[in-house]
This record gives C-alpha cells, structure tokens and sequence, in this order.
C-alpha cells in the first residue's frame, strides 16, 4: 500500500514537471512569436477615404514585409518599416499598436546589431513617446557615448530631462554653436 502510494506520488511529480516544461516551451515559442511579429497599416479612425499619404505607407509597407519575409536577416528593411510604424502613430494617433510594431522591428535588428544607430534611436523615440522618461533617457544617454556629436539625440536627452522635470542641465546637456568658416556645428561643452 506505501509503495503503490510512493509510485502514485513520483508518477504525479513527474506529470507536473513534464505538463510544466511544455508550458514554459509553449509560452517562450508564443513569445518569440509575438516579438517577430509583422504589422499591417491599418485603416485610420473617422476617414472613409483613405488619404494618398496613407495608401502610399500601406503599399510601401506591404513590400517591406515581403521583404523581411522572404530575409528576415534584412535590417534595413526592419529600420524602414519601423520609421513607417512610427510615422503612422503620430498621424493616427493609434500609438498603442504601432509603438509595439515599431518595436517589433527595431529589438528585432538589434539583436542582429546592437550598437545600429537608426534602431537605438528609434527605441528612445518610443520610450518617450510612451512616456518610460527614465528608459528613454537612460537610452538616450547610452547613443550619446557612440554619436556624441548628434543634435537630435540631444534633443532626445533635453526632451527626458525636461519630462523628468531636470530642467537644469548637466554640462554635457549645454551646447554651444561652434562656428568656423566653413561649417556650423553643435558641440557639447564638455569637449570644447
């Protein structure tokens, strides 16, 4: 009777670990999954005639998702649909499904290229945009230490701090206009 019982418990155990670990397959599969997964443009709220600027994002992102289809190892593809996700949330206002397909794209070329420019800054572009003003300057402030020299990742950080309600910038968030004959560049202070 104790030995059936000892059995009736390992077999059990078993069971549960066995039904477990295809839980834990299943839901990183279905994860996988979702962080590949392509959008369409959708439709936009209150028009019933779409509008020429919208009929040429969706058939322009119709062709960059065949792309990446048919190479999913395409990044410049993946940074051009995120560049379309991105402008289709400002003008839909559908921030919600196109911050998360920009997304989408933008984690997918950078687990291929970590230190991709485009993609990073895109990523701080949402982060703001979806008010994480913590994860965007944090970001932000990782781009600066590679383009130190970019005015618009600078306004990524002005933006953040500004959000977080640092209005007093650091040294390096002042910037000064250096002027030479030839060219007009903007030059954190700390490297003049």
């Amino acid at each position: 009777m104790i030995m059936k019982k000892r059995y009736t418990y390992f077999a059990t155990l078993f069971l549960f670990a066995v039904a477990s670990g295809f839980i834990i397959l299943k839901y990183q599969r279905d994860t996988d999954k979702k962080e590949s997964e392509l959008f369409e443009i959708i439709p936009r709220k209150g028009n019933s005639i779409p509008s020429s600027e919208w009929t040429l994002s969706k058939k322009i992102s119709v062709r960059l998702i065949q792309k990446i289809e048919n190479d999913p190892s395409d990044i410049k593809s993946r940074i051009a649909l995120a560049a379309i996700y991105l402008q289709e949330a400002r003008s839909s206002g559908n921030l919600g499904y196109y911050d998360r397909a920009a997304l989408n794209c933008v984690n997918a070329v950078l687990k291929k290229d970590a230190d991709n420019f485009e993609a990073l800054t895109f990523k701080a572009m949402i982060y703001l945009s979806q008010h994480h003003f913590a994860e965007g300057l944090k970001l932000a402030t990782q781009i600066l230490k590679t383009y130190s020299y970019n005015a618009f990742v600078y306004g990524m950080l002005v933006d953040a701090n500004v959000e977080l309600g640092k209005t007093k910038m650091h040294s390096m968030m002042q910037i000064r206009w250096f002027r030479s004959a030839r060219i007009s560049v903007l030059i954190p202070v700390s490297h003049i």
